[in-house]
This record gives C-alpha cells, sequence and structure tokens, in this order.
C-alpha cells in the first residue's frame, strides 16, 4: 500500500512514456499540476536533503507520545514502516532519476520530486493527528496492537478524505451530464470513513461484527478482481493500480485528471459506465473527450478494455453486499 501511493504518479508519468503518450514536459506538468514558475531543479535540490531529518524528528515525538500513554510503541509498526519508506525513497531518489528515468530525466525529476513534499507533509500532519488522538486519555490504554495500527491507517485515509474539493469539482466536469454531483460524492467520502471507524468499534450503530462481515465482502471483491486483472496485455503495475483502487474503493485516489480512474464512484457503476463512454466515442457525456489534450484522452482510452473485465467482480461484491 505504501509503495503504491508514493508511486501513483510516477506509475503513471511512467507508462504513459513508456507507450509513447506523453512526449513533452509541459504535458507532464499539467498532469501532476506542477506550476509553470516553479523551478524543477530547485524544487529538486532544495526538498530532498531534508525529507529524512524531518521524518525522523516525527517519529521520536510519536514514541514520545506513545511512552507517555504508557505503552511504547506497541502496534506502531506501520507508521515506522512508513516512514521507513519514504526516508528510503528520500536516499534514492536522485539515483532513480539518474539510472531509472535516464531516457527522460527532466520529466522523472517531475514526476518524483514534486509528489515528495506534499506526501511528506500529508503523512507529517496524519502523525500530528495520530499523536494528539494519545493525549486523549478515553481508550488508549485498552486498544489492542492491532487497534492501534488501524487507528492510524483510518487518521491516513481521513487525512486525504478531508480536502476533496479539487476532485469534486473535476468528477462534476467530467460527468456534466448530472448523473454523479457533489453531495453523492461528499456521501460516498463519508461512507468511506465510516466503513474504517466501524473496524474499531468508533460508532456505536455499528456492531464490530458487522462490520468484519463489510471487510470480508471487500476481501472477496479482491480475490475476484486479482485473477481478472491478471490476465491481459495491461502493464502489471496498472493492473495492480486498478486492483488496488477496486478492492479498497477509495475515492479520493481519483485526483483531478491525471489518471484514467474518474468514474470509480457509486460502487463501482459509474467507473464502468466512464469507459464504455469512452469506447462508444459518447462524447456529449463526457468532457475529456472534447479535451484538446489529446495525450491525456489518448491514455485513457488506452485502459478502457480493462474495465469489461472487471464487470464480474463487481457482480460479486454486489452479491456478498446483500448477504
Amino acid at each position: 500500500m505504501k509503495e503504491f501511493l508514493h508511486n501513483f504518479n510516477s506509475v503513471i508519468i511512467e507508462n504513459a512514456l513508456a507507450d509513447g503518450t506523453i512526449t513533452k514536459t509541459d504535458v507532464a506538468r499539467e498532469l501532476l499540476n506542477i506550476p509553470y514558475d516553479i523551478d524543477l531543479e530547485k524544487l529538486r535540490t532544495e526538498n530532498v536533503a531534508q525529507v529524512g531529518n524531518e521524518l525522523e524528528e516525527v517519529f521520536s515525538k510519536v514514541s514520545e507520545g506513545c511512552a507517555t500513554a504508557g505503552n511504547p510503541c506497541e502496534g506502531l509498526d506501520v507508521v515506522r514502516n512508513g516512514i521507513t519508506f519514504i526516508h528510503s525513497m528520500a536516499r534514492t531518489i536522485t539515483m532513480k532519476c539518474r539510472e531509472l528515468f535516464a531516457s527522460h530525466s527532466s520529466l522523472a525529476h517531475a514526476v518524483w520530486l514534486s509528489a515528495v513534499p506534499t506526501e511528506i507533509e500529508n503523512y507529517r500532519k496524519m502523525l500530528k493527528e495520530t499523536l494528539d488522538s494519545f493525549e486523549n486519555p478515553k481508550s488508549y490504554q485498552d486498544l489492542s496492537a492491532d487497534e492501534v495500527a488501524s487507528l492510524i491507517l483510518l487518521y491516513t485515509y481521513k487525512r486525504r478524505l478531508e480536502h476533496p474539493i479539487a476532485f469534486l469539482e473535476q468528477a462534476a466536469a467530467v460527468h456534466k451530464a448530472g448523473s454523479l454531483h457533489q453531495e453523492t460524492l461528499e456521501s460516498e467520502i463519508d461512507n468511506v470513513i465510516t466503513l474504517k471507524a466501524t473496524t474499531l468499534g468508533l460508532k456505536n450503530e455499528y456492531s464490530f461484527e458487522e462490520s468484519q462481515k463489510k471487510l470480508k465482502s471487500i476481501a472477496k471483491l479482491a480475490e475476484n478482481t486479482a485473477s481478472v486483472i491478471s490476465t491481459g496485455s495491461v502493464d502489471p503495475l496498472i493492473r495492480k493500480m486498478h486492483s488496488f483502487v477496486l478492492v479498497n474503493n477509495l475515492r479520493f485516489f481519483t485526483i483531478k485528471e491525471r489518471n484514467f480512474t474518474h468514474g470509480f464512484y457509486n460502487g463501482g457503476h459509474d467507473y464502468v459506465e466512464y469507459f464504455d463512454n469512452l469506447d462508444s466515442r459518447s462524447s456529449e457525456n463526457n468532457v475529456l473527450l472534447n479535451s484538446p489534450r489529446e495525450s491525456l484522452k489518448n491514455y485513457l482510452v488506452h485502459s478502457s478494455a480493462l474495465s469489461k473485465e472487471i464487470k464480474p467482480s463487481l457482480e460479486v461484491f454486489f452479491k456478498l453486499e446483500r448477504v
């Protein structure tokens, strides 16, 4: 999961470059929302050096908070692992730009080095919220290690879901026909938070057993989706991304128009409808097909066939939901 999150942009851009969809840095700037007044080289030199030190400082504070609460970091492996991964990425980022992306190094700088500062800041804020939660004495002492880890995961999701306006506006534009409204998306976001909260019993209206049943249905979807997506000509990393989005049902991964998961709302129906529209040239229902950004449109169409293979797994999920 951590690797997916922190390589999300690079997977998209790297594959777009590999099949020739994107050839210009300006397109990458647009896809990654990098303002033209930002010097990519300056971004590279100013941000990387301090990442590791900042993370170590944050983790030490979390450790102190756990110790103060009477339990020295039991159940916080997810935090430690996440920081270790980001720290490692920061230490190797120059090498990746020089070697892995040697054929288009300037774009690699844009992909990796623009994403790191934002991800780090989000992670630091999440950790601060988690640490703050330890100051509330209501139940921390009674939580198991697994529950603490789940609580931290919940904070991660909440942090990513608390500021959805940018992608809500984009979704409204993509679905301008009126089938998907901002209120609907806000409700979906609340559903994601509620689902994660119920696994800890944080909402009394749902029992722990009911939440576990919900999670088992998602696990079943994971099993079916994995078998469907494991075949075909689509790049393995792209298949992995599709699988991750489907299995976890996390709508917040739809970030404006820089990937092809715009339509994954309403349990997946809009996701399938979106690609069907692309495939059938129903441009009146899709802003992107009328967009002058041909490279973006072509890359979206490139993966449209995958939606047809996803339908059986979605049907399995819906059946389990009704059990």
